[in-house]
């Protein structure tokens, strides 16, 4: 018996399928979605990391007056409204940002901060605030956070240390917020705050820049 090749059920040469299509185009778009999310994420460490340096130079210089037995400078008015960039937090939201949707990381800042006498709350006696401090995070699901403050005279390398609130069940967190002068500070926030199972963050540094001034 003869056999015709031209008529056999061989596979080779087949088809592909429009399932087969679909699965490559699929697999292309994956691909794609991980690089612009690769690229964002890269654009967004690189904005973090440039405001983190410019408070550290400013630190650095406060350093220097300080070794040299030269006065602090005036810390000037710091109501208003800051924007926070932290290196270590975006690697940590980082971790829960999908692929798909890169947006998340566009035009990305950590948090945001008031800082205005309309917003002092008394939670804690006898501190005599003359601001309320509220802030939040991004990507961080709850009310936010606030704490009243007797601004500083001058610009330091010590942190005021303050009792936060986390609004909406008044559980308290004690926070360092250093004022550098110039519209900058910083937040050491405990990381447990943010992933509480996950043990490699004692805690988080912040920086603010502040990008409007206010006068209540």
């Amino acid at each position: 018996m003869s056999f015709n090749a031209a008529t056999s059920p061989s596979h080779e040469g087949k088809l592909p399928t429009r399932t087969s299509y679909a699965i490559a185009d699929k697999i292309e778009q994956d691909e794609e979605d991980i690089q612009y999310f690769n690229e964002c994420l890269a654009a967004s460490h690189k904005v973090q990391a440039e405001q983190e340096a410019k408070v550290q130079r400013a630190e650095n210089k406060l350093r220097d007056k300080a070794s040299l037995g030269e006065e602090a400078p005036r810390l000037g008015n710091i109501r208003g409204e800051w924007t926070l960039y932290s290196s270590a937090f975006l690697d940590l939201i980082a971790e829960d940002i999908k692929t798909d949707e890169p947006e998340e990381l566009e035009n990305f800042v950590a948090g945001s901060v008031e800082i205005s006498q309309d917003l002092i709350d008394g939670l804690v006696p006898r501190t005599f605030p003359d601001v309320g401090v509220e802030f939040s995070f991004t990507g961080v699901h709850n009310e936010g956070y606030q704490f009243d403050l007797r601004t500083p005279w001058s610009a330091s390398l010590d942190p005021v240390k303050v009792n936060c609130c986390v609004i909406g069940n008044q559980r308290y967190l004690q926070i360092d917020v250093t004022f550098l002068g110039k519209g900058m500070l910083k937040i050491a926030f405990p990381g447990s705050e943010f992933c509480e199972n996950y043990k490699g963050w004692g805690e988080i540094v912040f920086v603010g820049m502040q990008t409007k001034t206010g006068a209540g």
